[in-house]
């Protein structure tokens, strides 16, 4: 009975500290999310803010549990690509939806590939 005890109590706590974790480190994100969209969308579109304010708020969501994960480059990956792809698949007659989707997902591509071959060229 007192190994039936013991291994309850085990995973209660285990089960209190798997709950109770991703709520106190929810507060960093959904407290910078909306006050990242409402600067950005000023003067962008929604889809780029949202996609721009979820970046900014993860990174900042783990620096504050102190993890040291590499941070995405928002800036870097929805610059110059994004514009220009927007630019050019809007002048084709494409809905803006579309176009915004399509570019958000061939910029990031666009970024992630050209830092694997990066990285991948700099071990040779």
């Amino acid at each position: 009975m007192a190994k039936f005890a013991a291994a309850m109590l085990v995973l209660c706590l285990v089960f209190v500290a798997a709950v109770q974790v991703p709520k106190v480190h929810a507060d960093v994100y959904s407290d910078c999310l909306p006050d990242c969209l409402k600067k950005c969308e000023k003067d962008n579109g929604y889809t780029f803010c949202e996609m721009k304010c979820d970046t900014d708020c993860f990174n900042k969501d783990f620096d504050s549990i102190h993890h040291h994960v590499p941070k995405v480059e928002a800036d870097h990956v929805y610059g110059h690509c994004f514009t220009s792809c927007l630019d050019k698949c809007d002048s084709q007659g494409q809905g803006y939806n579309f176009c915004e989707m399509k570019c958000d997902t061939d910029c990031f591509n666009e970024d992630v590939t050209a830092k694997l071959k990066n990285k991948f060229s700099n071990k040779n």
